[in-house]
């Protein structure tokens, strides 16, 4: 919740949608919560004092461990979130504007900006009105936008001597056939999508990884994997999330 608020007051956008939200809820929480309830008795159980009457049902142990993992999600998630379109996990695709000429207007376009807008009604009208040309597009970033294009609507092709010119140089065809992104439609894959995707990816890894640290939850319990392979359920379930 936290990473959908922030996301949402800061980015202007939900890094997770309603369907992957209701996928972790249903999912992961849903089956996480049956498989950790089947986990059978330890040998050394009776070895421990007894609880108290009063005692807290969440324990000092239990509030350390849920704050620790969070606050180490958020941290690695905001990385992901903010690093992640600077080039490191897609290309660029905050800035609208790749350089400046002396008199401060934008002489050359980020097309993987451009792209990104198809999927915003409103924002694609307001990009369209300025009609730009290929020219007008930054020359490297077009032909990797269009040599990925390319490789999405050719993926079983491998073959060097099919590839497209702009698939061999830094130098985009701006032939006829060159895709511009203003051919882009409503729902194709732009670097926003792509960035999100790796954004949830790592979420769910790392509730899959929460989930055999939620094992133990008494003091002096260090090594996460005793009896691990006891819980025939707990490693189904945790198989079955992660493949789905």
């Amino acid at each position: 919740m936290f990473i959908v608020f922030f996301g949402s007051v800061i980015i202007k956008d939900s890094p997770l949608n309603a369907v992957q939200m209701l996928w972790v809820n249903l999912v992961m929480d849903t089956l996480g919560a049956l498989s950790l309830a089947t986990e059978p008795p330890a040998h050394d159980v009776l070895e421990r004092q007894p609880y108290a009457k009063n005692n807290a049902i969440v324990t000092e142990i239990m509030w350390r461990n849920i704050f620790g993992h969070a606050i180490i999600q958020i941290i690695i998630l905001m990385i992901i979130i903010f690093v992640g379109p600077t080039g490191w996990l897609t290309q660029p695709y905050l800035v609208m504007c790749s350089h400046h000429n002396t008199e401060g207007n934008c002489d050359q376009w980020n097309p993987f900006f451009a792209s990104t807008l198809y999927q915003n009604t409103e924002s694609l009208q307001v990009w369209e009105q300025l009609n730009l040309n290929l020219n007008q597009f930054e020359p490297a970033a077009l032909a990797k936008l269009q040599c990925e294009n390319w490789h999405k609507k050719n993926p079983a092709t491998v073959i060097d001597s099919s590839l497209p010119s702009y698939c061999k140089s830094s130098t985009p065809d701006l032939s006829a056939n060159a895709y511009s992104p203003n051919q882009f439609v409503m729902g194709d894959t732009t670097q926003k999508v792509l960035h999100f995707t790796f954004v949830f990816q790592i979420f769910v890894f790392l509730q899959l990884f929460n989930q055999i640290n939620a094992r133990k939850i008494e003091e002096g319990e260090l090594n996460v994997f005793t009896y691990f392979f006891s819980n025939a359920a707990f490693i189904i379930v945790w198989i079955i999330e992660w493949i789905t």
